[in-house]
């Protein structure tokens, strides 16, 4: 995906869900003290990025491609240096996938209709998929964090 159709999906998904990632932002932040402790416009700024990465694949109804994997990737890379725990990355994720399910469910029942579950299937294996990886790359980290030390101790 070009970086100017990126900037273009994502100023898309910010102008039409705007009050669902503040309601991800807030739910995140009240249940998981890890994250909670970071700079508020920092986990609005990866709540978007992974937003827009996971409803372009629910929009296609298909996994995470390599892209989205990467950037995935790269905030758990970001966020493991940080400091913070794998389980709260990835319970961070799976409360995001309940605030849109539930965004998704309120909007059906307005309109008189029932979820389409298969774009709630695709969201949940598109979660997982990132959160596979997640796990890979965060005990990348912390062997190479466990090499430093080690070289440190050696000097």
């Amino acid at each position: 995906m070009t970086s100017l159709r990126r900037s273009a999906e994502r100023r898309r998904f910010e102008r039409t869900a705007h009050g669902l990632v503040d309601e991800i932002v807030a739910a995140v932040r009240e249940h998981i003290p890890a994250i909670r402790d970071l700079e508020l416009d920092e986990v609005r700024r990866m709540t978007i990025a992974e937003s827009v990465r996971g409803s372009a694949a629910v929009g296609e109804r298909r996994p995470p491609n390599d892209e989205e994997l990467e950037g995935s990737e790269e905030l758990t890379v970001s966020l493991a240096r940080a400091g913070v725990p794998l389980e709260a990355i990835n319970r961070s994720r799976r409360i995001a996938v309940r605030c849109v399910i539930d965004h998704w469910r309120e909007q059906a029942r307005q309109a008189g209709q029932a979820v389409d579950l298969e774009d709630v299937y695709t969201l949940w294996n598109w979660c997982d998929a990132i959160m596979t990886r997640a796990d890979v790359a965060y005990r990348r980290v912390e062997v190479e964090a466990q090499r430093q030390d080690e070289e440190r101790r050696r000097r």
